[in-house]
């Protein structure tokens, strides 16, 4: 399959363009560091590897990307939409800077590739949209206003675009990942890089995890990983400032 990837230069989008070229796929990624991307290539080829410097959030880097997704006539079966920033903007009060900043990546940066794609898989009548979120969809945190926000308001768009083409075979898929130990949450990293605490995931686990909603291609809201993930869903009617402090005391006990 010939796949879509926005932030793969770094941390789950680096992942996954490795575990689907060494699968088989085609992968054209996008990120906005061309040396990181150039660094990825020399790691697995450019055989199967294809990719564009473009920051999500510039729609002229977008469509210069697309001028030349369309003269290499990639056609792609699967667009996911990975690419995300995280900012404390609500330290030492809110920004509404930072706000606009991680709206125009997180969600108008995903939704905007929707509109780019869209008119070539309904004309093939077949496509795969994937939008990667987080369980911050469903609480706040209190260092940052503009990550759950842009998140939940990413969540509600696939559902809105499940809902308008769900008579159609064009998929729309959401995976809500718990914490994962990349450079956009370094406070799960340890000092070595590994995941800091036990429920915290890698970025190779976490593109694992895509790589099997690709291959089940369904509409549907997925959570990764399943165990810890349903925990925290059933927990979301406990309020905020008891599960703020229930968290704290989890992330400082040993494991």
């Amino acid at each position: 399959m010939n796949i879509f990837i926005t932030g793969a230069s770094k941390g789950i989008g680096r992942e996954l363009v490795k575990l689907l070229v060494k699968n088989g796929h085609t992968v054209w990624g996008v990120a906005r560091r061309d040396d990181l991307l150039y660094t990825l290539e020399k790691e697995i080829g450019k055989d199967h590897f294809f990719h564009t410097q473009c920051d999500v959030g510039n729609i002229k880097d977008v469509l210069e990307t697309m001028r030349f997704i369309r003269k290499r006539s990639f056609h792609p079966d699967v667009v996911i939409l990975n690419a995300a920033i995280y900012m404390q903007d609500l330290t030492p009060h809110y920004s509404h800077r930072f706000m606009t900043e991680v709206f125009t990546t997180n969600l108008f940066g995903a939704l905007f590739w929707v509109e780019m794609f869209l008119p070539l898989v309904l004309a093939r009548r077949s496509g795969h949209f994937i939008a990667i979120s987080s369980t911050s969809a469903f609480r706040p945190d209190p260092g940052s206003l503009s990550l759950p926000a842009s998140k939940a308001a990413l969540s509600m768009a696939f559902r809105s675009l499940r809902l308008r083409y769900e008579s159609s075979k064009i998929i729309f898929s959401t995976i809500h990942f718990g914490p994962v130990a990349t450079s956009i949450s370094p406070k799960y990293v340890s000092p070595i890089g590994r995941p800091k605490y036990p429920f915290v995931l890698t970025a190779a686990a976490a593109a694992k995890d895509i790589a099997k909603v690709i291959r089940e291609r369904r509409s549907h809201d997925y959570f990764f990983p399943v165990l810890t993930t349903l925990i925290f869903r059933l927990t979301l009617f406990l309020p905020d400032n008891f599960f703020a402090r229930v968290s704290r005391f989890l992330k400082k006990s040993p494991g």
